[in-house]
Formats: C-alpha cells, structure tokens, sequence
C-alpha cells in the first residue's frame, strides 16, 4: 500500500466511534482538545479482512501565534 493512500481504499472506511474530550463547554471552539475515532476498513496487508483501527489525536491551539499543532 506504501505511504500514498488510494481515494477507493480510503473512501470505503467506516466511523465505527467519535469522541471529543475538552476544558471547554463549547468543544468546537476549544483551544485544545483530545479527539478519539475508532473505524473499520483499510484491510491488515495481504488479506483482503477488514478491522478495527483506533486513533487519538491531540491538538493545541496557540492564539499568540495563530498555529494549531496535532
């Protein structure tokens, strides 16, 4: 599959979960938050069986800069 992602392969995933973990009441508008997705597809290399992955994505947002880091 190498590092580039083929549009077919990434276009057939399926959220399984979304969750958002912030301070803020408002999550959308918070400067930094902890977003947790589980979805199903992108098959283990050389089988064609479908799983479960996980991921967990930090981000901070700094308003002196105007930067996001992930």
């Amino acid at each position: 599959m190498g590092t580039t992602f083929q549009r077919k392969k990434v276009s057939s995933l399926e959220l399984v979960k979304v969750a958002i973990e912030t301070d803020d009441e408002t999550p959308l508008q918070a400067k930094s938050s902890v977003l947790y997705i589980a979805f199903r597809g992108l098959a283990i290399h050389g089988t064609d069986e479908s799983v479960e992955w996980k991921a967990v994505i930090k981000s901070l947002f700094n308003e002196l800069t105007g930067s996001l880091a992930l």
